[in-house]
């Protein structure tokens, strides 16, 4: 509870002076809450060495969820690292949902982060129930921090070219043609 603390307040500053969600708070506020599900749930040594998947099963799971609504979790995060709190970044921002690579990209993204996270999680269970927990304890670092910097990597490439693709075409529209 005193974990949640910063990040709760946070969002509630940011909702009331801003009308804006911080989605690294939110995905903070996200592993706590799964971390503290995973205690109502014992101690036993198996459940302790899946609870440190609980979080990205439950981000994983927020993401597939998000794909239902207007525009996925994936958009409100790029938003966030690529805008900022700067009005007319946000509205440019905003505008490029208009174009269907776009829309596509986003909903791509958020489809891999949710795949991802989850395949991690039916990783680390099978490892808990097929191998040793010291080999876990090894391993599973390893399988989330590659996992994560390589989905990193993916999207932020394919983010780029997307990005530049939709910047060209949006310019080609909001630029007077000259003859």
């Amino acid at each position: 509870m005193v974990a949640s603390t910063f990040p709760l307040g946070k969002n509630v500053f940011d909702v009331v002076r801003r009308s804006q969600v911080d989605p690294v708070s939110i995905v903070v506020l996200l592993g706590i809450a799964a971390d503290g599900a995973a205690l109502l749930f014992g101690g036993s040594a198996r459940l302790l060495l899946v609870r440190e998947s609980f979080f990205t099963r439950a981000f994983g799971l927020a993401c597939f969820l998000s794909l239902l609504f207007p525009r996925p979790i994936m958009f409100y995060f790029a938003r966030y690292f690529m805008a900022g709190t700067d009005p007319q970044r946000q509205v440019r921002f905003n505008g490029s949902w208009q174009l269907p690579e776009v829309r596509f990209c986003h909903r791509l993204i958020t489809s891999v982060w949710g795949s991802a996270f989850v395949g991690e999680l039916m990783v680390r269970i099978f490892l808990i129930y097929n191998t040793s927990p010291a080999t876990v304890l090894i391993a599973s670092p390893i399988l989330l921090g590659t996992l994560t910097i390589g989905t990193m990597i993916w999207a932020f490439s394919y983010g780029r070219r997307v990005r530049l693709r939709a910047m060209a075409q949006l310019n080609r529209v909001l630029s007077p043609v000259v003859v």
